[in-house]
């Protein structure tokens, strides 16, 4: 059974009413719907693609319904309502939008899009949604471009239906799934005559008698797709609205973090604002020579919070390295500020060594210590940390050690102690797990790949990295897991020769 018969259920069926059509969309949208607030528990990314998706589908069925009953809807004086669409019936190729304003609608777009990523909720739905509408211009001028026969050939091919001989079908302009699924489409339509194909791209002058200005502006003056007075409501489609209404309802209640949720439970979204381990910004010194000492202050950064790191070190010996760093953790500014805070500090010393002029390599090892303290709905928590680390680095820069860039892969064996649990743990069952897991294992073994950039001068360079972090021990464990850092370092080297 092909997809259009679950809707049509006749080969040859249309739906006249627009009821029919809503109807059809939503038990198409709101699964869709459905499905990416769920992705929203699984996974960050795909759940604002899913969403931006969703919005975008949203569009097209709007599109549909805007170029199908308001563009060619009969009025008393049975005269299609204008929106100079009957000019562009006659004139494919002159389209009233300018390069100007696409370019000016999709700044718009990208400005939405900047917008929806910062704000990182729902609003990346609507951002679907209005970007449709630049999607949508840009789409339509394509179509009126030769090239588009050879990558967009079906869309082309019911926009030339719609123009030249079936103005009451083919209303899709960026997809032909609304067509095609409420039956719009035609039914033998037959091969398309290149006068026709040369007409549509305006390849020939308008003065021939044959082609489709006069012809067409018959076609659609004439045209009567619905008439509002006899339309009819159709019902049939409710009780499997209901049904879908109620499964959604049904399956939410017992989904944790749904729609409908216990008001006694505090809700997960809230509870996962609060997390257990975050990994630090690499402290990679990459000294090439004895006496180096380096010195950075960085703000470091994820999707949930935002902090600060400083770092130091030095090279005493000739392939000898050590290095300190201390660092903390905030919740970003707003809603989120009083979440978490987190702090730790670090020593290490290694080993380091010129493989080329061009090649470094060290590796450091060390301790440290730290605290985090997360404020809950219910009251509050600390855990304290010990953990001790091995991290590897090879890195490659020019001979001036200008330009550096580094890989770097920390392993570390973390203790996570559980000091306190001051809050209600029947009201937040997902913190209580969480803390839990912390009881019964308390050791974790974490590793943290990640990369370093640095450009500038002899002594003053800009720094950014970042590094992403691996529970090998409980995956489940809900922590930060990357760390962006930004910003400089001060270099100088001790042993430098003053000029006589």
């Amino acid at each position: 059974m092909r997809l259009t018969q679950i809707f049509r259920y006749k080969d040859n069926r249309q739906y006249d009413n627009p009821i029919d059509c809503v109807i059809a969309f939503l038990m198409i949208f709101m699964p869709l719907l459905l499905i990416s607030v769920f992705l929203k528990y699984y996974n960050h990314v795909i759940f604002h693609f899913a969403l931006f998706f969703t919005g975008w589908v949203g569009w097209t069925f709007s599109e549909y319904m805007i170029h199908r009953y308001l563009m060619h809807t009969v009025k008393k004086e049975n005269r299609i309502i204008d929106f100079n669409h009957t000019h562009h019936h006659t004139h494919p190729t002159d389209i009233k939008i300018s390069g100007i304003q696409r370019y000016l609608l999709l700044m718009g777009c990208i400005i939405l899009l900047i917008i929806s990523i910062w704000l990182d909720n729902y609003f990346i739905l609507a951002a679907g949604f209005l970007c449709g509408f630049p999607v949508y211009t840009l789409m339509h001028f394509f179509l009126h471009q030769k090239i588009a026969q050879k990558i967009l050939g079906k869309l082309v091919k019911y926009h030339i239906y719609h123009h030249c001989k079936y103005p009451d079908k083919c209303f899709g302009i960026s997809v032909t799934w609304w067509d095609d699924l409420l039956g719009t489409i035609p039914v033998n339509p037959g091969v398309i005559p290149h006068r026709i194909i040369d007409f549509y791209f305006m390849q020939e002058t308008e003065k021939s008698d044959n082609l489709h200005p006069t012809n067409t502006q018959k076609i659609v003056n004439n045209y009567s797709l619905i008439n509002f007075k006899k339309m009819k409501k159709s019902f049939k489609y409710y009780p499997l609205l209901w049904i879908a209404a109620g499964a959604t309802f049904s399956l939410d209640s017992c989904y944790p973090g749904g729609i409908i949720s216990d008001p006694y439970i505090v809700a997960e979204s809230r509870q996962k604002e609060n997390f257990y381990y975050v990994p630090s910004a690499p402290n990679t010194p990459l000294h090439s020579t004895k006496g180096d000492v380096n010195f950075s202050l960085m703000r470091t950064s994820d999707s949930k919070y935002s902090g600060g790191e400083v770092q130091a070190s030095y090279m005493p010996g000739k392939h000898v390295g050590i290095m300190a760093s201390y660092s903390y953790v905030g919740n970003h500014a707003g809603s989120y500020s009083d979440y978490i805070k987190y702090n730790r500090f670090e020593l290490g010393s290694g080993f380091v060594t010129q493989l080329s002029k061009n090649w470094h390599f060290e590796t450091y090892g060390g301790f440290g210590n730290g605290k985090i303290a997360n404020i809950h709905y219910t009251g509050s928590s600390r855990i304290n940390l010990t953990h001790f680390f091995l991290q590897p680095a090879i890195a490659i820069s020019d001979e001036k050690k200008n330009i550096q860039f580094g890989f770097v892969s920390k392993f570390a064996g973390v203790n996570l102690k559980v000091m306190d649990t001051s809050f209600n743990t029947d009201r937040e069952p997902f913190s209580t797990s969480q803390l839990k897991s912390l009881y019964d294992r308390p050791f974790h073994i974490v590793w943290e790949p990640g990369v370093v950039f640095r450009l500038g001068w002899k002594n003053f360079q800009f720094h950014t990295g970042y590094s992403f972090s691996t529970d090998l021990t409980n995956p489940d464990l809900y922590k930060a897991n990357g760390n962006f850092s930004m910003g400089f370092c001060l270099r100088i080297n001790t042993q430098d020769k003053k000029p006589k």
